[in-house]
Order: structure tokens, then C-alpha cells, then sequence
């Protein structure tokens, strides 16, 4: 039985992901670390900042976690949500037809981020007081962390909620905290490879359009 659907933010909620690689690449290649857009969506998807300092020192050589470049991504990132994010097609409706189920959402985004995109999109006020950054917990995704502090924050048993994932390292914090997940491959950076890094992560099932989630769920379930 599924008694909570624990959302992923970027990419499953919003049509982020691509935007926020853009600005992330030009920051890394200030540091000195040669990446465009998809390899910063292939190798850091749903890492939290100070993961990423980790692996870019033992990368670089050197602490780069000082860097005038990332004390600018906040404004290069919002800059571009500004001009140019959406919400994730038919989420709003799928949103809607899911409604007496309650959810929540489990981010390695910082609340900052989350709130500035989730409201651009209109959809704060659906989660707000049950949004959950990887700024409230030790550890960033895969680590359980975020996932685990959710069901904590809806009273509930992890092993009863559902998660909505569309990264590797998402997935997997989602199967450590003893949840289950489906795979959702239909924003701009999905597609056919997203598809086959889900899929060795053993999901419940792998979709690509939001619209059909609320059949998909309702078959789960029964």
C-alpha cells in the first residue's frame, strides 16, 4: 500500500535540469574543468553542493569551493529560470487528479532554489511546509537523507511511500530509505539514455509522460 508520493523537484516537477546544467557548466569550466550542459546532467544530477566540491577537489587538485564562479550560480540559474523555465508538461493536471493523495517533495536542492522554481511554476503552494532540501539533513542524495525526513515530516512509514525520480543517484537514496520509485524520463533532458540509467536502477516502472501517472499510480496500487 502507497500511502504518500515523495516528489523529486528538478525535472520531475520542474523542467530544470537542462537550465540549471547551462549555467553549472560555465561555472565548472571557470574552475577549470573541462564539461558542457550534458555532462553536467550525466555526472551530477542530484548532487548536493558540497559533494561536488569533494569530487572537484580530488579532480583538480585543489579546493575550488571558494570561487568567485559559484558565488554567481544562484543569479546565472535564476537568471535563465527566469527567461525560460516551465513546469514539467501536465504536471498541474497530474498534480490535480492525485489530489487526495498526500505528497511531499525530497530535494538535493537548496531551499532557495526550490522555492524560487517551484513558485515561478506555480506549484509552491501545493507542497509548501512539506519541502524537504538536502540543506536539512547530513547527507546529500544517495544517501537516504532527504527521503527518510520526509516520510519523518508526513508521519508515515517509508516503506509505504512512492517516489518520483528521474536521476540515478535520486533513485537509488529512494531504495535506501526502503521506498519505491518510478522513473520519469520526460523533461527536456530525458530520453533514451536517462531511460537506460533508470532502468539499472530497478525501478517499479519507467515513464515518460506525466500524463500518464495518475492510470499508472492507480494500477499500481490496486
Amino acid at each position: 500500500m502507497i500511502d504518500v508520493i515523495i516528489w523529486d523537484c528538478d525535472g520531475c516537477l520542474i523542467d530544470s535540469e537542462h537550465l540549471s546544467a547551462q549555467a553549472e557548466a560555465e561555472c565548472l569550466r571557470e574552475v577549470g574543468l573541462e564539461i558542457d550542459a550534458q555532462g553536467v546532467i550525466d555526472r551530477f544530477t542530484g548532487m548536493m553542493g558540497r559533494d561536488l566540491f569533494v569530487v572537484l577537489e580530488k579532480e583538480l587538485g585543489r579546493d575550488v569551493s571558494g570561487h568567485p564562479a559559484f558565488g554567481q550560480l544562484y543569479e546565472r540559474v535564476f537568471e535563465i529560470f527566469e527567461r525560460e523555465l516551465q513546469p514539467v508538461t501536465g504536471i498541474h493536471e497530474a498534480l490535480a487528479a492525485l489530489d487526495p493523495v498526500p505528497m511531499a517533495v525530497a530535494s538535493g536542492a537548496s531551499h532557495r532554489h526550490l522555492k524560487f522554481g517551484l513558485s515561478h511554476t506555480g506549484l509552491y503552494d501545493r507542497f509548501e511546509g512539506r519541502i524537504v532540501s538536502a540543506q536539512d539533513v547530513p547527507r546529500g542524495k544517495p544517501a537516504p537523507d532527504v527521503f527518510l525526513r520526509a516520510a519523518e515530516i508526513m508521519n508515515v512509514d517509508p516503506a509505504r511511500c512512492l517516489v518520483i525520480e528521474d536521476s540515478p543517484r535520486g533513485m537509488q537514496g529512494a531504495h535506501a530509505a526502503g521506498m519505491k520509485s518510478f522513473g520519469f524520463t520526460g523533461a527536456t533532458h530525458g530520453g533514451a539514455r536517462l531511460h537506460k540509467q533508470l532502468e539499472a536502477e530497478n525501478p517499479a516502472l519507467i515513464f515518460d509522460d506525466m500524463s500518464q501517472l495518475p492510470g499508472l499510480f492507480t494500477k499500481f496500487i490496486q
